[in-house]
């Protein structure tokens, strides 16, 4: 990429257009974390190859309530994916998938919030004070991947705020919690690496028919999801409407 530079008329020496410079310091800033994130998908993605077929969720599993921070696409962008996967589901009916009512984007889950009252306490606390730090955001959305026995749908963070967003929940509530017994770090997950948007779970024997049409699939661009709140929620691991509950909703870039 060229250098954005121009002239001053005083001196006639060239000096930095600190937009330009600005621009580009941020575009490389975007492909760092792009490229970071994808790679860390094509990590899992091997992982699962490597392990194919992955053990299927039981029943007890699926329906054990949990709490997590989500976000939800738009009604429109949702209706969209639901229609893309009806058509994976056509062709691999052996999997659970999700449609328009629960498909959302994991912030971060955490599966022992009700283990302690204080817990829950200093995650409000945190969510409260922090959301307001994390403006309205809106993520490129990629193809099909394979994390674990779910199939997801690729999301960026371009410039890595939500990540830093959850790497400062992971130190600053380690800090807090300290002595207690509380894995933050495992609670949070993967999610200080990568965000996705759960598509299915997978059912039992998956063919390796199913794992090329992934890997197939894995390039493709779907375009980019807004959002602008933050939902904290209790739900079981298949998100069903029946079995949620919003707990609190955070509105980014908004003291809450």
């Amino acid at each position: 990429m060229a250098t954005d530079f121009t002239y001053n008329n005083l001196n006639k020496r060239p000096y930095f257009n600190l937009t330009g410079l600005a621009t580009i310091i941020r575009m490389h800033i975007i492909d760092s974390c792009v490229t970071l994130q994808a790679q860390y998908f094509e990590k899992l993605l091997q992982e699962a190859q490597a392990n194919w077929p992955p053990l299927a969720y039981t029943t007890a599993q699926l329906d054990k309530q949990c709490f997590t921070l989500i976000m939800r696409p738009s009604e429109e962008s949702r209706e969209l994916l639901a229609e893309r996967l009806r058509s994976v589901a056509e062709r691999f009916p052996d999997n659970i998938y999700y449609g328009e009512k629960n498909l959302h984007l994991t912030v971060f889950g955490l599966p022992n919030l009700d283990s302690s009252p204080l817990v829950h306490r200093h995650f409000d606390r945190y969510l409260s004070s922090h959301v307001c730090a994390v403006k309205p955001v809106t993520l490129p959305l990629g193809g099909l991947s394979i994390v674990g026995n779910t199939l997801v749908f690729k999301a960026f963070d371009p410039i890595g705020n939500l990540l830093q967003f959850n790497k400062s929940a992971v130190i600053e509530l380690t800090e807090e919690l300290y002595g207690d017994g509380v894995d933050i770090t495992k609670m949070i997950g993967l999610h200080t690496e990568i965000f996705w948007l759960t598509a299915a779970r997978l059912g039992p024997n998956q063919p390796r028919e199913f794992l090329d049409y992934v890997i197939e699939h894995g390039s493709e661009s779907l375009g980019a999801l807004s959002f602008e709140t933050m939902e904290l929620i209790k739900t079981d691991h298949l998100f069903r409407p029946e079995n949620t509950k919003v707990i609190k909703a955070y509105t980014l870039g908004e003291l809450n």
